[in-house]
């Protein structure tokens, strides 16, 4: 365990120089009064859980969180900041449809489809943007035939009927993500009136390397 703790990141092309590790006392105090919330698939949560546990060393009176539906949370009220993490592997609001309530031509093995509405998120974070000051989401881990094969897979709607023609899984991926921007941009606009702006940072899917060369997607609306 000394071994892996010793560890540093030393990112290529920055000078050969590790990254700093994170001061827990400063980052809370820096983010005092706030919340930060995680939403996502187990990816977010990993990264939540270790947050938390770097976190806690600054603050003894750590409590538990799971308020407004959170799978795991952690209020310091020493700092009055609450830090969140919320299930939503897709994103996008998804749901089981067997195959026996389908009118759908009889297909070998098929045991039904998950309904894939693009355009509604999924109701584990609609109701959170107003309450977070700080939103960061992950998806992709789930968005494979790996998690949905053919006999159970992923069908894409948009306005409550089927996309045609249809699409396929990484292009209901890229539409729905675009469908989950909006409503976080809408979201910020409408509940964060102390800003004066938004800010939005689209970050490449961790598994695509080339995609960190290019410059970060950064979106700022008035």
């Amino acid at each position: 365990m000394e071994a892996i703790i010793s560890w540093v990141w030393v990112p290529e092309g920055c000078g050969g120089s590790p990254l700093p590790g994170i001061d827990p006392s400063a980052f809370l105090a820096a983010v005092r009064g706030r919340s930060i919330g995680f939403v996502g698939d187990s990816l977010n949560e990993n990264f939540l859980v270790a947050f938390l546990c770097v976190l806690r060393s600054a603050d003894l009176g750590t409590r538990k969180w799971k308020r407004r539906g959170a799978w795991r949370g952690a209020y310091f009220p020493k700092f009055d900041v609450t830090v969140g993490y919320h299930r939503a592997v897709l994103l996008a609001k998804y749901t089981w449809q067997p195959v026996e309530l389908l009118d759908l031509p009889h297909q070998e093995k098929l045991k039904g489809i998950y309904k894939v509405d693009v355009d509604v998120p999924a109701d584990d974070w609609v109701n959170i943007t107003h309450f977070y000051d700080v939103l960061i989401f992950n998806t992709g881990h789930w968005w494979g035939l790996d998690k949905f094969p053919k006999e159970t897979p992923l069908v894409f709607y948009k306005g409550g009927k089927p996309i045609v023609p249809p699409l396929e899984i990484f292009d209901g991926r890229s539409g729905s993500s675009e469908y989950d921007l909006l409503h976080r941009e809408r979201g910020a606009q409408e509940d964060c009136k102390d800003l004066a702006h938004s800010i939005s940072q689209t970050f490449p899917w961790w598994r695509l390397e080339s995609e960190w060369e290019l410059p970060v997607l950064r979106t700022s609306k008035p």
